[in-house]
């Protein structure tokens, strides 16, 4: 049986790797492609060895070798608001983004602002004429605006005043609420979750300005990052403290203003 093949070879250089010195050299590709010279069977063995190693070589790289994403004019910088979705195709993740903050928002009912009515009860509390003619005012702006009101009052201390009550009557965008304690911030936010209001900006009003109007307004700052409109004008109080208690409503808060 004859054991040599004839083939045409060409000219060049590979390296191989030596597994016996385990090291590299350069061998000429007459070594590695038969020749039309008689080749041995173990030559051939020898050939078709180097060839897999020059295979599986040229299969790694094509393995680590990536296609770079297409740049679309975002850096990853720039998406630093929300959740961020793991994508391969950014420009999806911004309109995911989009899509998921605009079916927030949209679920939600939107007013310009919210009207928050503090313990304006007869009982008790100092809500004297002029405070309740300015409280009614707000109320009429409010309806204007289509604000949510929300009125919230002091546990077991009577009825709101009747001309608030009555000016709120057949007005749809309104919410009262009742609270033991001269923060009435939880009832407020409790009422504008239930009832999925969108909050830009929180309006508030009512008796005494010195306890539960000055407490409510720690809370609100607290649990909203919103402009906080204190309307000085429709509060009132008998304490010493409410000059303090207006300037300290003035000065802790960035988000508050006492007008």
């Amino acid at each position: 049986m004859n054991n040599t093949m004839n083939f045409t070879g060409g000219m060049a250089d590979f390296m191989q790797m030596d597994y016996n010195m385990m090291s590299y050299k350069f061998i000429p590709i007459t070594n590695l492609i038969p020749t039309a010279y008689p080749m041995s069977m173990m030559d051939y063995h020898n050939f078709t060895n180097e060839a897999m190693i020059l295979f599986c070589i040229l299969l790694l790289g094509l393995c680590n070798y990536s296609t770079p994403k297409p740049f679309d004019g975002k850096y990853d910088d720039e998406y630093d608001e929300g959740e961020h979705y793991e994508t391969t195709q950014p420009i999806k993740k911004e309109i995911s983004f989009i899509k998921r903050t605009s079916s927030r928002i949209l679920s939600k009912h939107p007013h310009p602002y919210v009207l928050c009515i503090i313990d304006m009860q007869p009982d008790e509390f100092d809500n004297v004429k002029i405070v309740i003619k300015n409280v009614l005012k707000l109320i009429r702006q409010a309806k204007l605006a289509k604000a949510f009101v929300v009125v919230a009052q002091y546990t077991n201390a009577g009825e709101t005043h009747m001309a608030i009550r009555k000016a709120l009557k057949n007005y749809p965008y309104k919410a009262y609420g009742w609270h033991n304690k001269n923060n009435k911030s939880r009832i407020i936010q409790t009422i504008l979750n239930d009832r999925k209001i969108f909050t830009r900006e929180l309006k508030v009003c009512g008796v005494n300005t010195e306890y539960c109007v000055w407490a409510t307004v720690n809370g609100l700052a607290r649990k909203y990052g919103v402009p906080i409109k204190v309307i000085e004008s429709a509060c009132n109080g008998t304490d010493r403290i409410i000059v303090e208690a207006l300037e300290h409503m003035r000065t802790t808060y960035k988000n508050v203003e006492v007008i």
